[in-house]
């Protein structure tokens, strides 16, 4: 049985519910991310302040950083959502100029505006996220960029323009392998394999 199949039995402990969170987040689980904040909305205000600190042991891993930040953004958009701006407001913070925070607020909302069938909306916010970050250099290019491409892919095979899907999808693959990203280029070559089979 794994840690997740204990948070639905029972309720995540203090240090287990940013985890609980994230995992919810991860799994696209609207149900369970909206219980969770809803059982433990006061933990919650009282520590996403010191969350927002990545751990150490997450910040050696890209793929878990991007999760645990995504995952934080989940949350505060969902508090917002509720009515309740203040942790969106506090992931700006400091960082409201910070262009690679922008970044990962922009992908959320891709995926987000994806889901919720606008399809296009997300091809305009996404083309204009690589106008805004070119030239940016670094690790978080390193790790944003290719998940840019690769929604771009998804957005526009979903928008019905496959040519475009594999291209941007294409591009997205070739970072990864440059990188060494080999979840990356997991994913990649099985999106590149599903536009493919259904072109």
């Amino acid at each position: 049985m794994g840690l997740f199949d204990i948070f639905k039995k029972q309720p995540p402990l203090p240090q287990e519910l940013p985890a609980a969170l994230i995992e919810a987040a991860h799994r696209r689980d609207a149900k369970a991310l909206a219980r969770l904040c809803a059982q433990h909305r006061e933990e919650i205000h009282r520590s996403f302040p010191a969350w927002q600190t990545v751990p150490a042991e997450v910040r050696r891993d890209p793929a878990a950083q991007d999760r645990y930040c995504q995952g934080l953004i989940a949350v505060a958009s969902h508090f917002q959502q509720t009515g309740d701006s203040s942790l969106i407001e506090l992931l700006r913070g400091d960082d409201a100029d910070n262009p690679l925070v922008q970044w990962q607020q922009d992908l959320a909302q891709a995926q987000s505006l994806m889901d919720g069938g606008r399809a296009p909306e997300a091809i305009n916010l996404l083309h204009a996220v690589l106008e805004r970050t070119r030239g940016l250099s670094g690790d978080g290019v390193t790790n944003n960029l290719p998940r840019t491409l690769g929604s771009l892919g998804a957005a526009y095979f979903r928008a019905g323009d496959k040519v475009k899907a594999i291209e941007f999808t294409q591009q997205a693959l070739d970072l990864c392998q440059r990188s060494g990203d080999t979840e990356g280029v997991r994913i990649y070559r099985g999106n590149l394999d599903h536009i493919r089979t259904h072109t």
